[in-house]
């Protein structure tokens, strides 16, 4: 599995194109970045993208997916002189940007002075819609079967802030590991909103991980080569063995950091000619016709061990945060004082110093409750519970404790997402400055005269 000298490959770049993306990132230094994930993300692409260009040479993709209209857009966000072709070789790029913007950098220390530099943009995102992964990762495979006459190791980035919006992403991954003679990788980065909740970074046991998402993440990641696991090392990172490629809820600095490991991971790849490229060609075949993901596939959420290598802690002495159980996710209810209650009208006195608790608790039973499609009964179900939980949050006044419980799957574990991730329990007032996401929604409504109106 480690790349040495004489050793070619491809690299494709995948990014969650979807509203999440919206949000702000979070940044090191504490609080929330001015800039939205998108924003954050394009930068540190773009800023990659010029590293490589003086790098070996091979061929790499950058590859978007989103939603439009329940209808999924995934393909390759080259433009400029490069548009239409899916993968580029690096040696290209430094001629092929789409512009060169400037950019003041401030420096640092007293008397830090600020500069203007030459930045080459390559990527700009365009955002809508859910995050189509199961299709996202189905067009992936077909991108490195295009490239399998060049060879090497395949190497897959996939960067996002959502849980998949079409199933979980399972099956199609295992199928990736197998290609290109078993030594494609697969490297995730999930953005985080908001410093007060800690990174994830390289884990070994996906035990250590809270439930949900980022169990099913860990369970798509690669193991990290050796030479990356000792570079970390000597920059100071405690890694432990079998630590995989996966950083969740990342700051603004780690996604950084993040894909500057994987410029370590090309350092040593043989150059290859545009020649023996495969398809860095611009033809009719970009749009690939993608196939929808079958029924029987697992669910996003579901989290069970079945070929799922867990790996151990190891013995670097790093220590490893408690696993959640059940119960850490019920003492939050048993905390609340119960409303007082007048004997004679027998009504409820609900004030901020004495909350009322309203948890909503989501049957996910179905084998598969998104089944391959982005409008369906799960879907629904969520907008439905999003409807009443925004309602909660204009009345509530910041007396109402909520809960958002799944179950159905492989285990009970809380719904919320985030800046909200893992909390069990969470104030309307705070509900409100932590959404996901937000959408404009369209409602008709009818207009007194037998017609309808269009309501955003």
């Amino acid at each position: 599995m480690n790349t040495t000298a004489g050793n070619s490959g491809c690299l494709i770049i995948l990014i969650d194109e979807s509203t999440t993306m919206q949000s702000n990132i979070a940044k090191s230094s504490g609080g929330v970045n001015k800039k939205t994930k998108a924003e954050g993300v394009a930068t540190a692409i773009n800023s990659f993208l010029n590293r490589l260009s003086d790098g070996p040479n091979f061929p790499i993709a950058v590859v978007g997916y989103r939603s439009n209209d329940d209808a999924v857009d995934i393909g390759p966000r080259w433009a400029g002189p490069l548009a239409n072709k899916r993968f580029v070789m690096t040696s290209e790029l430094g001629g092929s940007p789409i512009r060169i913007d400037e950019r003041v950098r401030q420096g640092t220390g007293f008397d830090a002075e600020t500069t203007t530099i030459q930045f080459p943009v390559w990527y700009e995102p365009e955002l809508s819609g859910m995050a189509p992964q199961v299709a996202a990762f189905d067009y992936t495979c077909q991108l490195i079967e295009d490239q399998a006459a060049v060879g090497g190791t395949p190497v897959i980035c996939h960067i996002t802030a959502s849980s998949s919006a079409d199933g979980n992403p399972q099956k199609v991954v295992e199928k990736i590991f197998e290609m290109g003679s078993g030594s494609a990788l697969i490297y995730n980065l999930f953005l985080g909103s908001h410093d007060k909740v800690p990174a994830k970074e390289y884990p070994s046991n996906r035990q250590f991980l809270p439930p949900g998402n980022a169990r099913s993440i860990f369970d798509r990641t690669s193991l990290l080569p050796d030479s990356l696991v000792n570079s970390l090392r000597q920059d100071g990172v405690a890694v432990n063995d079998r630590a995989r490629g996966l950083i969740f809820d990342a700051q603004m600095l780690q996604l950084v950091q993040f894909l500057a490991l994987i410029q370590k991971h090309t350092t040593n790849w043989a150059s290859v000619t545009a020649e023996g490229a495969g398809t860095v060609v611009d033809d009719e075949t970009a749009d690939i016709p993608l196939e929808t993901p079958p029924n029987d596939s697992p669910t996003e959420s579901e989290d069970d061990d079945t070929g799922a290598d867990l790996g151990d802690p190891g013995s670097t002495g790093q220590e490893e945060p408690p696993v959640l159980e059940q119960e850490d996710l019920d003492s939050p209810l048993d905390e609340i004082a119960e409303p007082s209650i007048d004997t004679e009208d027998q009504t409820t006195s609900v004030s901020p110093s004495q909350p009322a608790a309203v948890v909503l608790v989501i049957d996910r039973s179905l084998e598969d409750p998104y089944a391959g499609q982005l409008n369906n009964v799960c879907s629904r179900l969520c907008a439905d519970a999003n409807d009443l939980l925004d309602q909660i949050t204009k009345d509530g006044g910041g007396s109402i404790d909520v809960g958002v419980i799944s179950y159905g799957a492989a285990e009970v574990c809380s719904a919320f997402g985030g800046p909200l991730a893992d909390r069990s329990l969470v104030r309307d007032s705070e509900l409100a400055e932590n959404p996901l996401r937000v959408e404009d929604t369209t409602e008709k409504i009818d207009d007194g005269t037998g017609g309808l109106l269009e309501c955003k």
